[in-house]
């Protein structure tokens, strides 16, 4: 029984989270530490630097959405991903799965999750292969601005 109302707190706590059950919902307990070992350890973590086939895969994988991270995200929960600064990822969906446009759900090539779309920059290649090409750097999300020289 005691196993089974602990493993009941900490889907309670998981649901609580996405603000469907309120706090003041009467079965919420406190977790043991063993639960919260367990929760710990399940969340994803920062990973190495991001390796130049993951870049690759997400430059061709989502041309139109790629941004540049301007600094590490350490996830707090499980359906969040860990970064990097300079980390690029792909932008699945420009909201969480209760709309909130604040975490995006995004892709780094290694792995999916939810980030702050705060730390999300346009990402766009320099060119220089020719005179008349666009010099395109980093842009705020939401923001393209070009210059032709």
């Amino acid at each position: 029984m005691e196993t089974f109302n602990v493993e009941h707190s900490e889907i309670v706590v998981d649901v609580a989270h996405f603000l469907i059950v309120p706090a003041s919902f009467g079965a919420l307990m406190s977790p043991t530490p063993r639960a919260m070992e367990r929760k710990r350890s399940s969340v994803k973590t920062v990973q190495a630097q991001q390796s130049t086939q993951h870049r690759d895969q997400i430059l061709s994988k989502y041309p139109d959405t790629v941004h540049v991270c301007i600094r590490p995200h350490h996830p707090t929960h499980q359906i969040e991903l860990g970064v990097n600064t300079g980390d690029l990822v792909g932008v699945i969906k420009q909201q969480d799965p209760m709309g909130n446009t604040g975490r995006w759900f995004v892709d780094n090539g290694a792995s999916q999750g939810l980030i702050p779309s705060s730390i999300l920059h346009l990402y766009t290649r320099e060119t220089t292969s020719t005179p008349n090409s666009p010099q395109i750097t980093p842009q705020r999300s939401g923001v393209t601005n070009q210059s032709f020289t």
